[in-house]
């Protein structure tokens, strides 16, 4: 059963009770007595629920019988001393029918680290947990080993606690490739190429994951905006071979293959993907368009016939679903949505503009490439 995560419940305070304890948060007491109840700490969920500067969440597994296996509890306090870290507190289910297993702890941490990369105004997060959860530790310190220096230090009496950065030790980032129309930016983990993005010249970044790493290595200027082309290259020749924001080695790779991409150097990548969410039918559209050679270009009817064994009316049916998968899917290039067109040789839509579809199938086509600079 996967692990699933969802938002903390008023009800859930007996079991969050038996997860906290002894270490109780001070605000969770009652402020007369000073000890722990359940009113008391109703009262402290609630008050966090409603707060824009907490994060609650629970992540769980389903029983056969339809109930939850409640596997942790996480109690997050954003914008710690002003630095744009979130502090994350994690209690695991104490009982031992409930606790998590290693390939259940690396998900929770892979879905931590996936939270906090959508919250714009985080810069890091500090994870902190009761040092007696050695097998948690061991799987954080293997899941981060290849970028993050493993330094975890004393938060109290009872927990350990370690800082991971967007900007130097993050398991989900991005690395920047600037082409001649537009800046590649391509997402991963430690484990699968995640995301690929085409940033405009000249444009404001709206992501603002991108946006900061992108200044971290000097693509954006002060007020947010993408550097023109030429500064790019210039900036990407000069700081390829070092660079002073650590890419881990499979993100590393992802940049070095699209770079040889882009200079017509490699014709087909050698990345393990995500395995992209959607309906049977996209799967099987992006499927399809992974076996289009380098080079060629297939109508999008062609690609209905080709999932439909050749089915000509479900595939007439199905030609604008078949668009559709393609503007769905989130890793172009590497997943070359490009080589799909229209029945009449027209480029129609395109995720990253018909502009850059165009440019892809000359480069690919024709062997031509405009100018960098």
């Amino acid at each position: 059963m996967p692990v699933k995560m969802r938002p903390l419940f008023i009800q859930d305070v007996k079991t969050l009770k038996k997860f906290l304890s002894p270490s109780y948060p001070a605000a969770a007491l009652n402020p007369k007595t000073k000890r722990m109840s359940l009113n008391s700490l109703e009262s402290y969920i609630r008050r966090a629920k409603a707060s824009d500067n907490v994060w609650t969440s629970v992540f769980y597994k389903d029983n056969p019988d339809g109930t939850e296996k409640v596997l942790a509890l996480i109690m997050g306090q954003k914008s710690l001393s002003g630095q744009g870290l979130q502090l994350l507190d994690i209690y695991f289910n104490p009982a031992s029918s409930s606790i998590p297993d290693q390939a259940d702890y690396k998900e929770i941490i892979k879905n931590l680290f996936l939270q906090a990369s959508i919250e714009g105004e985080i810069k890091g997060i500090v994870l902190a947990c009761a040092r007696q959860s050695k097998l948690f530790w061991n799987t954080l310190e293997v899941y981060t080993s290849d970028f993050s220096p493993w330094n975890p230090v004393a938060l109290d009496a009872e927990r350990d606690a370690i800082t991971f950065t967007k900007i130097n030790s993050w398991p989900q980032s991005w690395a920047f490739v600037p082409s001649p129309v537009g800046l590649i930016a391509v997402k991963a983990d430690t484990e699968k190429i995640l995301q690929v993005e085409w940033l405009d010249y000249r444009k404001k970044i709206e992501n603002p994951e991108i946006k900061d790493l992108a200044a971290s290595d000097g693509y954006v200027d002060a007020k947010g905006y993408l550097l023109g082309k030429k500064e790019a290259h210039d900036l990407f020749d000069s700081t390829r071979k070092v660079s002073e924001r650590l890419l881990f080695p499979l993100l590393k790779e992802a940049q070095t293959q699209l770079f040889q991409y882009i200079r017509g150097e490699r014709k087909s990548f050698d990345l393990p993907l995500l395995d992209q969410e959607g309906t049977p039918l996209q799967k099987a559209v992006w499927q399809a368009i992974k076996e289009i050679p380098y080079g060629d270009a297939v109508s999008y009817e062609e690609i209905a016939l080709r999932i439909t064994d050749r089915d000509e009316e479900r595939a007439r049916n199905l030609t604008r679903a078949v668009g559709a998968a393609c503007g769905a899917n989130a890793i172009g290039i590497i997943i070359p949505c490009h080589r799909v067109i229209a029945k009449d040789g027209k480029l129609q839509g395109y995720a990253y503009g018909v502009k850059k579809k165009d440019w892809l199938l000359a480069m690919e086509v024709m062997g031509f490439k405009p100018k960098d600079r």
